[in-house]
């Protein structure tokens, strides 16, 4: 008897300890930075704020970018980089455009 108690609590705790160590392991989808009211919310999807951009709860890309400046150095603590993209051809705002 004694011995079928002490597996099945060997047994037991083997499942808690698993249990346990599959909680940990969890991770929130997204964390809200800024919540202004139900349909007006930011959030972060990375565990990183400089992971990902920032969306809106919808889905959408609502972006902010955070930049601090420390002794003349600007670091980017918030947002993804944007990026940049080389101009194929010119719009008119760009370039003057000559009719004939």
């Amino acid at each position: 008897m004694k011995l079928k108690f002490k597996a099945l609590m060997l047994l037991a705790g083997g499942i808690m300890m698993q249990a346990a160590s599959a909680q940990s392991q969890r991770k929130a989808p997204a964390y809200p930075l800024i919540t202004h009211n139900p349909y007006f919310s930011i959030w972060s999807t990375t565990d990183e704020l400089t992971g990902s951009s920032t969306k809106h709860w919808t889905g959408a890309d609502q972006s902010l970018l955070g930049l601090i400046s420390v002794d003349g150095t600007i670091y980017r603590f918030l947002g993804k980089e944007s990026e940049t993209f080389k101009t194929i051809l010119p719009a008119s705002d760009e370039k003057a455009y000559v009719v004939k």
